[in-house]
């Protein structure tokens, strides 16, 4: 608390009526300092990249023995001085990196023909002995879903709240599907598939938060998407909980909806006045779900994803002002982390060239003006 309020004005994180929401990778240290004061949310990309990374470790037989030979021929090509025969470098496992063990796996791929030509001229093809150029290709075409959901979420200046809980069981889905699918005439790499589906399981979706769930129900395009039929708990709970959110609300009414009234105390002196009581409150409860009930029962056209979320809302606010209020708190909050760290490392790099670059007072200069507009 004390770190942020230098960044956050004191009184603004102290004000119990608004709530924080962070994202964050899943360092330890991190999760603790945030666990008591803030709403934390798992980085999806983060937990993609763990998936992968779990399913990998736990990888065996042909397909463990390729991606460890594609390192050692990878660092060969590197260290001999090869890949300038190359038309396209090949790249590095950097476990810092995600998706990197793809990345190497597909350069690989991309020039496979040239490495083997390269190889076979300099008597080294034993190489590729443990490379099979099927199995390469096929666990590059598994990976490449992983990296594909990750270009997905990390979109810049959109919001993408909404597609990480289907994103996630299309992942999971499609990985049992291609363990039926390569069977007995592939088990290794049946068997991956298995374990990445499993990943996904224990590593993703076991994160998911209401606030993924809401950003799902809350965006028209999605709303009816097969993954919602495995949520049905959540799924009635989110909805007494927004219920609750908009009867406590103030603020405009739907067009057209009459004021409600509010219920009448009701001292309780008899089983006939508490009965009375619990019928007013559900009539009370029963309005105050209106905005949701029609929202839930009308049909949207999104023009098939083109229409962003926020863009939805801002569309249907006079319809439906109270949940267009809560929709904009909901997909202002990002799916992952990323777009703050290249924020930062840009940031970093500009500072960087700054310090080569001005003098020492003009630097000065420029950090206070910094540290007058921070935040």
């Amino acid at each position: 608390m004390g770190k942020l309020e230098t960044y956050v004005e004191p009184a603004i994180l102290r004000n119990v009526a608004i709530k924080f929401v962070f994202v964050s990778d899943s360092d330890q240290k991190l999760v603790a300092a945030l666990r008591d004061d803030f709403d934390r949310q798992s980085c999806a990309v983060h937990d993609l990249s763990l998936a992968v990374k779990a399913a990998l470790k736990l990888t065996e037989g042909s397909v463990a023995v390729m991606i460890e030979d594609s390192k050692v021929l990878v660092q060969h090509f590197k260290r001999n001085g090869l890949n300038r025969n190359l038309s396209a470098t090949l790249k590095q496992d950097v476990p810092t990196r995600f998706n990197s063990i793809y990345t190497m796996l597909q350069s690989i791929d991309n020039v496979f023909d040239e490495v083997t030509t390269a190889l076979t001229s300099s008597d080294n093809i034993t190489y590729l002995a443990n490379i099979k150029r099927k199995t390469l290709q096929a666990l590059c075409k598994e990976l490449k879903r992983f990296d594909e959901a990750t270009h997905r979420l990390a979109v810049e200046n959109k919001e993408t709240l909404h597609l990480v809980v289907p994103i996630l069981f299309e992942l999971k889905s499609k990985m049992t599907k291609q363990a039926e699918r390569y069977g007995t005439e592939h088990p290794d790499m049946a068997k991956l598939c298995k374990v990445l589906a499993t990943s996904v399981q224990e590593k993703c979706i076991h994160k998911l938060t209401w606030y993924h769930v809401a950003a799902v129900l809350m965006y028209p395009e999605y709303r009816n998407h097969p993954c919602m039929s495995e949520m049905e708990a959540e799924i009635d709970r989110l909805r007494l909980d927004l219920q609750g959110m908009i009867s406590s609300m103030d603020g405009p009414r739907c067009l057209g909806e009459p004021e409600a009234k509010k219920p009448k105390t009701v001292l309780i002196d008899s089983d006939t006045e508490s009965d009375d009581k619990e019928s007013e409150n559900e009539g009370f409860a029963e309005r105050a779900g209106n905005e949701l009930d029609s929202y839930l029962r009308s049909t949207f056209d999104c023009d098939d994803g083109r229409l962003s979320p926020l863009e939805f809302w801002k569309k249907q606010a006079k319809c439906f002002p109270k949940l267009a209020q809560i929709a904009r708190s909901i997909y202002a909050i990002p799916a992952t982390q990323n777009k703050s760290e290249r924020a930062f490392s840009a940031a970093s790099h500009v500072m960087t060239d700054l310090r080569t670059t001005l003098d020492p007072e003009h630097l000065d200069e420029l950090l206070l003006i910094r540290s007058q507009y921070k935040h």
